[in-house]
This record gives structure tokens, C-alpha cells and sequence, in this order.
């Protein structure tokens, strides 16, 4: 997994020095996948990917909660609940992926 928003992962692998700092996990994917040494992301991305090989299973103390934030009035409407609904069982349907479950 990825580190979670604001949090550079560092301090998860002590004495392993850090060679490249980016700002996006488009960045952390391309880096790695161009040979810069190892990176943390998201397992979802790494195990689809042919050139990438897991080093570690998921790592707890990375994993994220998302949260879904929808205006008040607009939450019951049927196109904004159909996209909710949509979102938590496409979630649900693709929980094992996004947990690096394989």
C-alpha cells in the first residue's frame, strides 16, 4: 500500500536510505518500474503490473480508510445515490484487489 496522504512511509523501513522523493504515485511507478530500486505502492498496482514483483505482503500499518463525502441535500438524490451505490459495490466486488489479497 501506499503511504497515506501526508505521510512519507520512511519511517516504516528504518536505515534504508531514500533514494528519490516524489510527489505522485504515478511518479513512485515509473521510478520503480525504470530500475531507481525499490518503492512502496499500492498492491493493486504493483501486482497488475508485469514488470513488478512484490517484495512484502501488505503492510497494515499503510492501509487507508476513504471516505465518500456527499452534500446533505443532494445525498438522497437518484443520480447522486446511484453513484453511491455504484462506488460501494464496485468497492465491495474488488475488496481482495485493493488489499493485495491474490
Amino acid at each position: 500500500m501506499s503511504p497515506p496522504a501526508g505521510s512519507s512511509g520512511r519511517s516504516k523501513r528504518p536505515g534504508m536510505p531514500v533514494a528519490l522523493s516524489a510527489s505522485t504515485l504515478l511518479m513512485h511507478v515509473e521510478a520503480i518500474r525504470a530500475g531507481t530500486g525499490r518503492g512502496v505502492i499500492p498492491c493493486y498496482i504493483g501486482d497488475g503490473h508485469p514488470l513488478l514483483e512484490r517484495l512484502t505482503p501488505p503492510i497494515p500499518e499503510l492501509a487507508a480508510t476513504y471516505w465518500m463525502i456527499v452534500h446533505r441535500d443532494l445525498r438522497r438524490t437518484p443520480c447522486v445515490r446511484a453513484v453511491i451505490d455504484w462506488t460501494k459495490a464496485l468497492f465491495a466486488e474488488q475488496r481482495d484487489l485493493l488489499a493485495g489479497v491474490t
